[in-house]
Formats: C-alpha cells, sequence, structure tokens
C-alpha cells in the first residue's frame, strides 16, 4: 500500500463517519414525541361519536 492509497483510504473513512453521523442526527430531529394531552381529547372528541354510559343501551338500540 502506497502514501497515495492511505491516503484516498483516510478520505474515504472520514466521509463514511460523517455520512452516518448526519444520518444519526437527522433521525434524532425526526423521531421527537411529544404527547399533548388537550390536543388529543379534543381530536378524539371531534373524531368519536359520543355514546351512551350504559352499553346495554346502545345494544337495544341496533
Amino acid at each position: 500500500m502506497n502514501q497515495t492509497d492511505l491516503i484516498i483510504l483516510t478520505v474515504y473513512l472520514i466521509s463514511i463517519t460523517y455520512v452516518i453521523y448526519q444520518a444519526i442526527n437527522s433521525l434524532e430531529a425526526q423521531t421527537i414525541i411529544k404527547f399533548e394531552k388537550g390536543a388529543l381529547t379534543q381530536v378524539l372528541s371531534e373524531a368519536l361519536p359520543r355514546r351512551s354510559p350504559n352499553p346495554s343501551r346502545n345494544a337495544l338500540r341496533h
């Protein structure tokens, strides 16, 4: 292995390391999860129909 091969290998390894580092940082930014109970409650109340608290009443209606 001559001097040029060693330089090319070093640059290649640094480049691969940088790409992997950037990929990991990108995944971190995309996988942050925040739980907002108020927003969830609002969406669910809009999406789900109101039901009677007594399940036997709902069964008799159908």
